[in-house]
């Protein structure tokens, strides 16, 4: 707890809240729910680098290394009951082959260190291999809040629930001071909150995109958003075009 009452004074993090809930926003891009002891990691895109490498992009190929780099600082900063991956874990249905072993292992260490970890399924990995560590689902419901990848209609759910889920890459810029700052963000309205991703090779969709129209309530109360850029967390509030 002392970790992470220090990163919330050095606005690495910040409180924030949501379903009638408070939450801790991580500014590496991840989700603490205190209540359940819970951290959420979303779209990690594992072997998105060795994907491209083999359609021909010469770029670096240890961004899984990368992001389990993070994913470990940030299970010992939170020391979760439980983690959450948000779907889009990996890039693509044959990147559980191209895992190397050690990236392999270091991922099993990690599930290891926490007494509950699930897998939601993404439209990248919407199946798991047999015997694959871990709880592998479409949805999952905790105290009237349901995690899934892709949005939730309103058919599916209860007016008393709410919803996150990743998908999106959500991004965002601010101007202060003359001067333009631009990070990833999590964003929500009254019911359904997005979001960014975590892995170190994925790209953003800038929340003026008409495609968060789709999913969240521009009808009423502003969106809150949380913009994560060099090692901050900053709260803005923002009306959606």
């Amino acid at each position: 707890m002392q970790k992470i009452e220090q990163r919330i004074t050095h606005q690495r993090a910040c409180l924030w809240r949501f379903a009638q809930q408070a939450w801790v926003v991580d500014s590496m891009g991840a989700l603490f729910w205190p209540k359940q002891g819970l951290l959420i990691f979303s779209d990690l895109h594992f072997e998105k680098g060795s994907y491209l490498a083999q359609h021909g992009n010469p770029i670096p190929t240890l961004d899984t290394r990368q992001t389990l780099v993070l994913m470990q600082q940030l299970i010992d900063i939170y020391c979760p009951d439980m983690v959450v991956c948000l779907g889009d874990s990996f890039h693509d249905r044959r990147a559980f082959q191209r895992l190397n072993t050690d990236d392999q292992d270091t991922l099993f260490e990690l599930m290891q260190a926490v007494p509950r970890w699930v897998w939601v399924v993404g439209n990248h990995d919407p199946e798991f291999p047999d015997n694959f560590p871990g709880e592998v689902v479409t949805t999952l419901l905790l105290d009237q809040v349901i995690f899934s990848h892709e949005p939730i209609s309103d058919d599916d759910m209860q007016p008393e629930q709410f919803a996150i889920i990743g998908h999106f890459h959500p991004k965002m810029q601010i101007t202060r001071k003359r001067q333009t700052l631009r990070g990833k963000c999590f964003v929500h309205d009254e019911r359904i909150m997005i979001m960014p991703s975590l892995g170190v090779y994925t790209g953003g969709l800038d929340i003026t995109d008409e495609a968060f129209l789709d999913v969240l309530n521009a009808d009423k109360q502003p969106w809150s958003c949380v913009m994560c850029m060099q090692d901050k967390a900053y709260v803005v509030n923002t009306r959606p075009a």
